[in-house]
């Protein structure tokens, strides 16, 4: 990939940035846990709890609503605990929390389910972008639950399917953003990834990733996700008038993990026309 390919890609950001905040869109919304029934997302503590487990599908249901749906749990198969609080009043009207917990399983834990089926959009493959992502020697990737990331000590990369973004670009660019981060491994390029979150170290490798990502876009011919990549860099505008230097450094260390990922050696890519 070309030098002045990386130079474009920041350039865009950067004249994307002094626009104005542009709100940041979650993409993989259709891959958020909710109940079968009511299709309301759990939050607070219930979205944590369900997020981090295997389910590629995040429907879920109580014993009786399965029973109800004429679904029989499987024999052996462990429910999840959610949180439910609910305000009373007593007799001298003051209000006060209860809490109640149940116990929910996953449909594909449930045999027998009559559910209407997940509408499943068709999602367009792009083949160079697929041919990065599976050219990479890098972590293992495990695709499920709804949060992406990357966990060092693991060396492993989760993230939902495909199928669960709005468009493939999206897809392609959350990859690539942790691929970035998975570069800084210590079998790898070594950098020290700040995992501390709210850390200057975390914020600079937050910064390398969203850099890498838009590089590995650029090279796969995405260019529909600068946009959400710059209303996510929106928190480093001061910083970057403070310290102009820290683009420049940044943009070094995205470009050298974009090229790892591609598998292109400095010497390769100073000797590029």
């Amino acid at each position: 990939m070309k030098a002045v390919a990386y130079e474009a890609v920041t350039n865009q950001i950067v004249a994307a940035m002094e626009k104005g905040i542009i709100p940041w869109k979650k993409s993989w919304g259709k891959s958020m846990p909710r109940n079968a029934v009511s299709n309301k997302v759990y939050k607070g503590i219930n979205f944590f709890l369900l997020s981090m487990t295997y389910h590629t599908d995040q429907r879920w249901l109580t014993y009786n609503q399965a029973s109800t749906l004429g679904g029989q749990v499987r024999k052996g198969e462990k429910s999840m605990p959610v949180v439910l609080w609910k305000w009373l009043k007593n007799e001298k009207d003051e209000t006060f929390p209860i809490i109640r917990y149940y116990n929910v399983f996953n449909v594909s834990q449930i045999d027998g389910l009559k559910l209407s089926q997940v509408d499943e959009q068709e999602v367009q493959i792009n083949c160079d972008a697929e041919s990065i992502v599976s050219g990479y020697d890098g972590p293992k990737i495990e695709f499920r639950g709804c949060q992406p990331c990357y966990i060092p000590s693991l060396d492993t990369i989760r993230i939902p399917g495909i199928e669960n973004f709005d468009t493939s670009d999206e897809y392609y660019s959350t990859m690539f953003h942790e691929m970035i981060h998975s570069t800084g491994h210590p079998d790898r390029l070594k950098r020290d990834l700040g995992n501390r979150f709210g850390s200057e170290l975390y914020s600079i490798e937050e910064l390398v990733a969203e850099l890498g990502a838009a590089f590995l876009c650029n090279a796969s011919g995405i260019d529909n996700t600068i946009e959400n990549n710059a209303a996510y860099l929106q928190s480093w505008m001061k910083a970057f008038k403070s310290d102009p230097k820290m683009l420049v450094q940044a943009a070094g260390k995205a470009q050298k993990s974009a090229n790892y990922v591609l598998g292109i050696k400095e010497h390769e890519e100073e000797s590029t026309e």
